[in-house]
């Protein structure tokens, strides 16, 4: 029924792309463009373009914290993911979801060691799966015929905020399944970030059979 999910994000070595980003905060609004790379399991940095063109800066996200340079390259701000000191952020990356791997769209569900499995339904061919963990109740929704979860959606027990990812737009990029479209929302502050990505290149690993 599950693809090994980590096997895909195992096989990756370099994701580039070019994409959209949409920000809807109590804070700040607004839609700017963005070149992104991302080195799986090391860091992932996006290049933010001005609406009307010109460079306006990069953000660059590790697994547990992220900086912004200028368009100088002068940097600017050090935060962790939940304290990103970036107006409109903050809250939006809280959570188990690490970012690097959020960005290319292959969430997988959480190792047996740090979640316990409560329930499993089939909803609209889909697969739906809750567990938990000792600083959160989650739940994904795993489509067979791409071999992807579609959606995931997580309750932090200790401040009660509710985060949604959806995942859409799946494309085979070599071999691989990946979503144009990744948005995550904070229904209850208002909260929304989507990246959607206009195209994505991707570089493997070799296997021993494309060696010899």
């Amino acid at each position: 029924m599950y693809r090994n999910i980590q096997h895909d994000i195992d096989a990756l070595t370099d994701y580039t792309g070019s994409a959209t980003l949409t920000l809807d905060t109590p804070e700040q609004s607004g839609r700017i463009g963005g070149e992104v790379r991302i080195t799986p399991r090391k860091k992932a940095t996006i290049k933010i373009q001005h609406p009307f063109g010109g460079y306006l800066g990069t953000l660059e996200f590790k697994q547990d914290y992220l900086l912004f340079f200028d368009a100088g390259g002068n940097l600017q701000y050090v935060g962790t993911t939940d304290q990103t000191g970036i107006p409109g952020l903050p809250v939006l990356f809280s959570g188990d979801q690490n970012m690097v791997v959020l960005l290319t769209g292959l969430l997988n569900l959480p190792e047996q060691a740090t979640a316990t499995l409560t329930g499993d339904t089939l909803q609209d061919r889909q697969w739906v799966l809750h567990y938990d963990t000792p600083g959160s109740r989650q739940t994904y929704w795993y489509d067979p015929e791409v071999g992807r979860i579609t959606k995931y959606t997580e309750e932090q027990k200790a401040t009660g905020t509710v985060t949604e990812i959806e995942l859409s737009g799946f494309i085979e990029v070599d071999g691989i399944n990946l979503p144009r479209s990744i948005k995550v929302v904070q229904p209850v502050e208002k909260r929304m970030l989507s990246v959607y990505y206009h195209d994505i290149s991707i570089q493997k690993r070799k296997s021993r059979t494309d060696a010899s």
